[in-house]
């Protein structure tokens, strides 16, 4: 396979988890967190995780700037909701970025995974840790129901069930894939 015929598939693949995880949305396939029930687990990450698997962390980023730029269109909680969304993710994909660069070798090694999981899971949770700290003290007070101490405990849950979920369910779609793949040569 040329080069340029490598990119168009990878433009292709992109492009079209772009459209998986407009639709997702558009669907509202999510299901809320039973602790904040404001939160909910948004199965339109899992096109960008798959995207960061096949493609790579700059497909996997533009599949999350489509994802924001749609939400925010629709209007739904803008700016705030479609830019923690969007930190979110690219957090997550950056950290799981990290854990691939510190294990050599086999990507799909289960302590590769692991490693990467972990690092995803820690960026994500600090990162939105430091969001939920400005919007909840100063752009939204008035959403402080409990404490901050208990309410960035149980978001801090949620993101890294989140993680889980995305990152569990994706790469579980690529090896699959990879063994379709395979079989079918």
């Amino acid at each position: 396979m040329s080069n340029e015929s490598g990119a168009k598939q990878k433009y292709a693949l992109t492009s079209l988890m772009a459209a998986l995880a407009v639709v997702f949305s558009l669907f509202k396939l999510t299901f809320p967190f039973i602790l904040l029930a404001y939160l909910k687990f948004d199965l339109a990450e899992i096109p960008a995780a798959i995207t960061f698997f096949l493609v790579g962390l700059r497909g996997a980023i533009i599949v999350a700037l489509v994802h924001f730029m749609v939400l925010s269109l629709q209007g739904a909680f803008f700016p705030i909701g479609p830019l923690m969304k969007f930190l979110a993710v690219v957090s997550s994909l950056i950290g799981f970025y990290i854990g691939g660069k510190v294990v050599r070798g086999n990507p799909f090694s289960i302590q590769s995974f692991a490693l990467s999981m972990s690092l995803a899971a820690l960026s994500r949770i600090l990162v939105m840790t430091m969001a939920n700290i400005v919007v909840l003290i100063f752009i939204l007070p008035q959403l402080l129901y409990c404490s901050l101490e208990i309410i960035l405990l149980y978001t801090a849950f949620f993101n890294f069930l989140h993680v889980v979920l995305t990152f569990g369910v994706a790469y579980t779609i690529v090896k699959q894939i990879a063994k379709i793949m395979i079989e079918s040569k």
